[in-house]
C-alpha cells in the first residue's frame, strides 16, 4: 500500500500529509485553509532533483575545460559605435 504524500504549504509553511489518492490535485491545507496543489510523486520530484543536478555538473565541467583568459575576455565594442565619456559638474 503506498505511503501517504507529504506536502509543505507554500503560505503558512506547515507541513500535512495527504492520501495518495489525491497526487496532481489541490487540496487545502487544514492550518491556514490555502490551496495547495500536491505533487505527483515524492519519486518525481527526486527525479527532477538528479537531472537538474547533472545538468548543472555538465555544464559547470564545460565551463571549466574553457580557459580563464578566454572566458573572462572583455569582448570590443561594436563597430561603428563611439563611446564618449560626458561628465557633468
Amino acid at each position: 500500500m503506498p505511503e501517504a504524500i507529504t506536502v509543505e504549504c507554500g503560505f503558512c509553511h506547515k507541513h500535512f500529509r495527504c492520501p495518495p489518492e489525491v497526487h496532481v490535485r489541490n487540496v487545502r491545507c487544514p492550518f491556514c485553509k490555502t490551496v495547495v496543489k500536491v505533487p505527483a510523486s515524492s519519486d518525481a520530484g527526486h527525479e527532477a532533483f538528479e537531472a537538474i543536478s547533472d545538468m548543472i555538473a555538465t555544464e559547470k565541467a564545460d565551463r571549466d575545460r574553457v580557459p580563464l583568459s578566454i572566458r573572462h575576455r572583455v569582448a570590443p565594442p561594436p563597430r561603428g559605435v563611439q563611446s564618449r565619456i560626458v561628465v557633468i559638474v
